[in-house]
């Protein structure tokens, strides 16, 4: 019994997704968090003309990056709320 198991990437079915709508998911979820680019450029330690354009699908991206970015967004979302919370401003 041999069994495969399907790429991460394109769910086996040998065709990649197009960068420019993973970007467009990324940048979707980053404004929906209220978070900014920078916010999330300086959360993964990347420059912000990396993260545009890891959004704009000019960047080559891989699971581990959509990872690492919506970690980056979920932190930066995060400290954003401790702040506005520390001055007394509602998120």
């Amino acid at each position: 019994m041999n069994q495969t198991i399907p790429c991460k990437r394109c769910g086996g079915t040998g065709k990649l997704a197009d960068p420019r709508e993973v970007g467009m998911g990324l940048r979707a979820y980053r404004e929906e968090m209220g978070v900014s680019l920078r916010a999330v450029a300086r959360a993964l330690g990347k420059s912000a003309t990396h993260v545009s354009n890891l959004e704009r699908g000019r960047q080559r991206w891989t699971e581990v990056v959509v990872e690492a970015y919506k970690a980056a967004v979920n932190k930066a979302a995060a400290s954003r709320g401790a702040c506005s919370r520390a001055s007394g401003q509602s998120v």
